[in-house]
């Protein structure tokens, strides 16, 4: 069989010193495709039961996609994966444009064990990985620490840094590449900081190896073209990205007088161009510059993700009016390296119960605590970062928080699994509001809250019109569903959502997999079909579409048995408790305010046990069955589930 474009794992100890290589073997490929879903084999192989993240002992796992890096448009995704030092355990965090250079210097995965004595980087350059002296850059904020790199080995290298947050392992603290692609949420910055590596810098000279490339070529140009058909959506996305996109959905809204409100105040205040991942023709991502005579002018930043970096978490969740201040926000937590949902969430949490008496002024450090201060963000995020005073306690995050506090806490948590955000920083995950497969993900992935395998969305977007269970059952064939599993599926959301999270798990799996990015106006041009047809041009593996779902499946559940063995539970496949005691309120940007009830815990609770019996797993335990593994081809677990806890794990 052809190895394709298959290239090596390097595999760095720091506290050896050393560097050591496998390859990707044909039979790695087929059964777990690439990117998480290698990175997830190797996380069962690397990361015991029971290991601390913040421990040698943990391993901290690049894995680009297995299409990153070659001429198939869109497909730039890394993902960074290790145990989680926040509460849940999850597997790490995706994002794209930076470290694509990791394929290109010949190697598919990169995994770090042990900790270094003294501050160091990676320098990977074609074919050689060094451990370096990164003393130097130990302090340095992410943006100086990029600079620093690139003036040292030169401006092509791809730089993913930690900041002061990642040193001083703060829960929340991100990986930045080249200063404004956040591996956010789960924390490897301090995974990353807990073995004292400071940055990794790649650079590859190779290119991408593809089995048959002037096929691969030529199919992704036709994929490019379908992508960019839809007109409308990529002008959306290109003038502003997820704000502009989801501007007129209802929002729960803290201040209705914002700049969030009138679109024309984002246009008038940002001086805003679209900036895209290599080989994306979409550009959803801005450089953005607060235009002269606003505070701030001049400020420049390259975001992500407008909405979920500055406009959802500092606007929405902490009440900022004013659109200067959100950017501040959002330069801040990346030069800082913190997750900017979860900062707020924590800063959002302590204010609330500040307000209502739960903790007194003691947690305050003297700050006047309110909704819509810019200057008590700036300077709680700060706090966070180095660990000073009342931050050291914010930098454990939402249920170390709880816990220290007791049950007089508990109704003002909002997390999904263990990861904080702000109750009003938007309405992901908010099952009070939309009964949509894109909101119940956010509690049954093992990675919290964010856009992992939700697609396709709530829907009322230009590039999905429709809702989000319509939109699925239309286009069944895109996502590989057999249209005899359709029938009887059921004829309420309750009914629906959890047995067809199943197929939308496979199919984002697989997407993750190869590297593709989530946007709805790229995955609605790449049918699971097409997926198949480009890994085999790729890779010469000859896979069929109903292989890569299975392989998908097969990834689903080893990381489902990888989270249990490091203490996940069926209890953390819950929302926050607040959404099933609590009403909520959203509205549109001049429409009326409109108010939810709480969700009934009872409906819920069906819905799970749909959810795990279209999966094969037991509905007491949340658990995959020994059938289930045995028959996507991981009997070599040594594992099984016996009353809810995971056993004779090695």
């Amino acid at each position: 069989m052809s190895r394709g474009g298959l290239q090596e794992i390097a595999i760095v100890d720091l506290s050896a010193g050393t560097v050591a290589f496998e390859p990707v073997t044909p039979e790695l490929a087929l059964e777990y495709i690439g990117g998480q879903g290698i990175g997830s084999y190797l996380l069962y192989r690397f990361v015991k039961p029971g290991v601390g993240a913040l421990s040698p002992d943990n391993a901290l796992i690049l894995a680009p996609g297995s299409l990153t890096g070659t001429s198939v448009p869109s497909a730039s995704r890394s993902t960074f994966m290790s145990k989680s030092p926040t509460d849940g355990c999850y597997l790490g965090m995706s994002n794209g444009g930076s470290m694509i250079q990791l394929r290109q210097a010949g190697f598919d995965l990169l995994v770090v064990r042990g900790r270094a004595e003294r501050p160091v980087y990676l320098e990977i350059t074609d074919g050689e990985v060094r451990i370096k002296d990164g003393r130097h850059l130990w302090g340095l904020d992410t943006f100086e620490t990029s600079e620093a790199l690139w003036s040292e080995l030169g401006s092509h290298f791809d730089v993913a840094a930690i900041g002061p947050a990642g040193e001083n392992l703060v829960r929340c603290a991100c990986i930045i590449g080249n200063r404004h692609v956040a591996w956010g949420r789960t924390g490897m910055g301090a995974v990353m900081g807990s073995k004292n590596l400071k940055a990794i810098a790649a650079y590859g000279s190779r290119g991408t190896y593809a089995e048959y490339p002037v096929k691969l070529l030529g199919l992704s140009k036709k994929t490019a073209r379908e992508l960019v058909a839809d007109d409308e959506s990529i002008q959306l996305w290109r003038d502003g990205g997820t704000w502009k996109w989801l501007w007129d959905s209802e929002k729960p809204a803290r201040n209705p007088q914002s700049d969030l409100w009138d679109l024309d105040r984002y246009d008038a205040k940002l001086l805003h161009r679209p900036e895209a991942c290599p080989g994306c023709p979409v550009g959803c991502k801005h450089a953005l510059k607060i235009a002269p005579g606003y505070k701030y002018e001049g400020l420049e930043l390259v975001v992500g993700c407008t909405y979920a970096t500055m406009n959802g978490p500092f606007g929405l969740g902490l009440g900022l009016q004013d659109m200067e201040d959100m950017m501040k926000c959002g330069e801040w937590v990346q030069r800082l390296g913190m997750d900017s949902e979860v900062t707020a969430g924590v800063i959002s949490m302590l204010i609330e119960m500040h307000e209502n008496g739960v903790v007194g002024d003691e947690y305050t450090d003297g700050l006047d605590l309110g909704w819509g201060n810019p200057e008590l963000a700036f300077t709680l995020m700060q706090k966070i970062a180095y660990r000073e005073g009342v931050g050291d306690w914010l930098a454990e995050g939402v249920a170390p928080m709880v816990r220290s506090l007791g049950e007089a806490a508990e109704p003002y948590r909002v997390s999904f699994k263990g990861m904080g955000r702000a109750l009003t920083a938007h309405g992901g995950g908010d099952v009070r509001k939309s009964l949509a497969t894109s909101c119940f993900a956010w509690s049954v992935n093992y990675r919290g809250h964010g856009d992992r395998h939700r697609y396709p969305f709530s829907g009322g977007t230009p590039d999905q019109k429709k809702g989000n269970i319509e939109f699925l059952l239309d286009r069944a064939d895109h996502f590989g569903i057999p249209p005899e599993e359709l029938v009887g599926i059921g004829d309420t959301y309750e009914e629906i959502v959890p047995r067809v999270m199943k197929y939308i798990q496979d199919y984002n799996t697989v997407a993750y997999a190869l590297g593709f990015c989530d946007r709805p106006v790229i995955l609605n041009a790449i049918p699971v079909q097409r997926m198949a047809d480009l890994y085999n041009e790729a890779t010469g593996l000859g896979v069929t579409p109903r292989h890569l779902l299975n392989a998908g499946r097969r990834i689903w559940n080893l990381e489902k048995v990888w989270v249990t063995s490091q203490g996940q539970s069926k209890a953390d496949d819950y929302p926050p408790s607040r959404f099933f005691n609590e009403a909520v309120e959203y509205k549109k940007p001049g429409g009326p305010m409109k108010r939810y009830p709480p969700f009934p815990l009872e409906a819920y609770e069906r819905m799970l046990d749909r959810y795990y019996e279209s999966h094969g797993w037991d509905t007491a335990t949340g658990l995959p069955t020994d059938e289930t593994l045995q028959g996507l081809g991981l009997d070599w677990v040594p594992a099984r589930f016996r009353d809810g806890a995971l056993v004779g794990a090695s």
